[in-house]
């Protein structure tokens, strides 16, 4: 992979990361995206769920920092 195409896989990565922050659905974004810089669709889909699965730690994190948190709700 080429640095114009790291530049690029960049910029997508930090939009759908805002489109995630405020709505949710970056995923809509990125996946297309791997797919298109030549990623097979399986590791496209795992690299995209790795990501997901980074979010959500830091996500759990803030929540609980912020004490803002209903672990009974979740199950």
């Amino acid at each position: 992979m080429d640095f114009q195409n790291l530049l690029l896989l960049f910029a997508i990565g930090a939009v759908a990361g805002f489109i995630n922050i405020n709505a949710g659905g970056g995923s809509a974004l990125t996946l297309p995206a791997l797919v298109f810089l030549g990623l097979d669709g399986a590791l496209a889909n795992g690299t995209n769920r790795v990501a997901i699965f980074v979010q959500n730690i830091f996500a759990i994190a803030s929540f609980n920092k912020n004490k803002v948190r209903a672990y009974t709700l979740s199950f």
